[in-house]
């Protein structure tokens, strides 16, 4: 297989469980309560989805922190109220190295670790 197919599939692979674990109901039919942020895949040397929950519409900025804390990359995203999820390409602005994910949400502040391999 060829590293492209393997992106894509993985890829589709991120997003089926992006939609499974955002679109969960209970068993009355009321929405779960969603987790406020995840990043995932943990470990990776390519591109990381982020999926948020957000109360209301607003603007927010991601922060990709070394462990040096140095802010190596940010992204300014814009949130719906309700589940959001993004794509980010790593775009060769993170080497190899643990990073620690930061941004606020609904006055929360809000952090999750990954490793680029």
């Amino acid at each position: 297989m060829s590293v492209i197919m393997i992106r894509i599939l993985l890829f589709i692979l991120i997003s089926l469980y992006s939609m499974l674990v955002f679109g969960q109901t209970s068993a009355d039919g009321n929405p779960e309560k969603h987790p406020d942020f995840k990043v995932y895949p943990t470990i990776s040397s390519y591109d990381h989805r982020l999926d948020f929950y957000a109360e209301t519409p607003q603007s927010i900025v991601v922060n990709w922190i070394d462990l040096s804390g140095r802010t190596i990359m940010y992204e300014k995203l814009t949130l719906e109220k309700g589940a959001n999820s993004f794509s980010i390409r790593n775009s060769a602005k993170l080497t190899r190295g643990t990073y620690v994910v930061t941004s606020v949400v609904d006055g929360k502040r809000l952090s999750g670790r990954i490793i680029v391999l």
